[in-house]
């Protein structure tokens, strides 16, 4: 009720998403089209706060995310002051967020005084989940079926290993339930009818069907690597 009362009152601009390198390819995806044919292209953020960690350039990465580079393929916005110029200029009303991990308290407390409604989509508890006004329960990787572009930029898929805890449902399909009132097309059931568009919009992913990736993955992206790391993969 609060998108639709925001919505019809407000516009569309008064709606903010903000996607995640830690979802799925599958869920950016969804948001970015809601933003698209719901919203306002504008209003979609995917900036990361999580804190760099070790590397040792050989084969564990810095990047604690595991689909950043599937937010450099959806070409989300990821510049973290743009963001907050948003939610500091009080356009915002409505904040819907997918899984993350905020680090900062200064985000923090601009989505707590500025934001009058905050829907999370989330796995766990959170400093945001405390104050959401909403959160909704989604599953973790191996209850669901899903891609991430790895930090090799290769697309991998994961394929549901147990069914989700409670009523958690995919970040898409929440998606899909609460904004497919305000538009044509954003109503999605099954992994597959998401592939079906991403065959259509994305060249490099026309062969494929979901279920058919192969278990290898597909190099979608060129990731400059440590040198140590390319002759090992060279020899692989």
């Amino acid at each position: 009720d609060c998108l639709r009362e925001t919505f019809n009152k407000e516009g569309a601009s008064a709606i903010g998403l903000l996607g995640s390198p830690l979802c799925s390819l599958e869920d950016n995806f969804v948001l970015r089209e809601v933003a698209s044919k719901a919203l306002t292209p504008e209003n979609i953020w995917a900036a990361s706060y999580l804190p760099a960690g070790e590397s040792d350039h050989f084969l564990r990465l810095s990047d604690p995310c595991p689909n950043q580079n599937g937010i450099k393929f959806l070409e989300l916005e990821t510049n973290a002051t743009k963001l907050e110029e948003s939610l500091a200029s009080g356009q915002i009303k409505v904040l819907v967020v997918l899984s993350h991990s905020f680090e900062t308290e200064k985000l923090l407390q601009l989505i707590k005084e500025k934001v009058e409604y905050i829907i999370l989509l989330g796995t766990h508890q959170t400093e945001l989940s405390k104050t959401a006004t909403f959160t909704l329960p989604i599953p973790v990787h191996a209850e669901q079926y899903a891609t991430y572009i790895n930090g090799q930029g290769i697309l991998q898929k994961v394929q549901q290993a147990y069914s989700p805890l409670n009523e958690a449902e995919p970040a898409w399909f929440i998606l899909s339930e609460l904004f497919s009132l305000l538009a044509e097309g954003l109503k999605y059931s099954d992994v597959e009818q998401i592939w079906t568009q991403f065959r259509e919009k994305f060249n490099t992913l026309a062969p494929y069907t979901f279920y058919d990736l192969p278990d290898t993955g597909i190099k979608l992206m060129e990731v400059a690597m440590s040198r140590t790391l390319s002759m090992i993969l060279a020899l692989c």
